[in-house]
């Protein structure tokens, strides 16, 4: 599962697509403000969206 942002490369949003060779999305993933410490926000809504386009 990949996600390119308008004008922007192509970022892997789950493993396989990293393992593909596709960049991890970090650069792109925000920090979650409640946890702290580096945490990300949940993406589970996107990764449940792009599996059922499979």
């Amino acid at each position: 599962m990949t996600f390119e942002p308008p004008g922007g490369p192509r970022y892997a949003v789950n493993g396989t697509a990293k393992g593909a060779g596709y960049t991890a999305m970090t650069p792109t993933w925000a920090d979650d403000t409640n946890l702290g410490n580096g945490l990300k926000v949940d993406i589970s809504e996107v990764l449940d969206k792009g599996r059922s386009l499979c």
